[in-house]
Order: C-alpha cells, then sequence, then structure tokens
C-alpha cells in the first residue's frame, strides 16, 4: 500500500494535469472557427492528442500547450481556398451597385 504523503501528492498532481488540459482545451476550442469546425468533425479528438501528448512531455503553460495543439491542428488539415457562397460575388450584370439599389439601371448607363 501506497503512504499516505505520496497518494496525497499523487492526487495533486493528478487534479494539476486535469486542470491544465481543461484550461489548454477550452483555449484551443475557441479559437478554431465554427467554419473549420464543421468541416472536420475529428477536430475534438486531434486537439485532444496533442494536449494530452503535450502534457505528458511535461508542458506546463495552457496558453502554450493551445497554441501549440491549434497549430498542429492547422497544418494536419488541409487548406482549401473555395470561398463561401455568402461572399461570392455577383457578376457585374446583376451587381446592386451598377445597377442600384432597387436594380434598375443608372441614368448615364446605356442598354
Amino acid at each position: 500500500m501506497m503512504p499516505a504523503r505520496k497518494q496525497d501528492r499523487r492526487w495533486r498532481m493528478i487534479a494539476r494535469n486535469v486542470e491544465l488540459y481543461s484550461s489548454a482545451y477550452r483555449a484551443a476550442w475557441n479559437h478554431i472557427s465554427a467554419l473549420q469546425k464543421r468541416g472536420h468533425p475529428d477536430i475534438s479528438l486531434r486537439l485532444h492528442a496533442s494536449i494530452r501528448r503535450q502534457i505528458k512531455e511535461g508542458a506546463k503553460d495552457p496558453s502554450l500547450i493551445a497554441a501549440k495543439a491549434v497549430s498542429d491542428f492547422q497544418i494536419d488539415s488541409p487548406v482549401t481556398h473555395k470561398r463561401d457562397a455568402r461572399t461570392r460575388r455577383q457578376p457585374n450584370s446583376t451587381n446592386r451597385i451598377a445597377r442600384g439599389k432597387n436594380g434598375a439601371k443608372a441614368k448615364n448607363e446605356k442598354d
């Protein structure tokens, strides 16, 4: 059986690591956009693995752990250059600026 002092120290270390993990995970999760979260359903597992690995290696600062976890995720995930449909520009023929607010042609515009 383990002496009481060692047992207490072990529990304190476990509690410290749980708090460290929780802080790092929360910070990392808040730095990832909703678009990335939808596009990569396994993101929580990747963050978990990265944070857990860093804590096992002896990292102590939750903000540095979170930054490394986010960068690990962004390095591993492919970057797509497709623009979101909501931000895509309309062709000039239907552009509201060229046609005016109501869609009518500007006074100086010819047919």
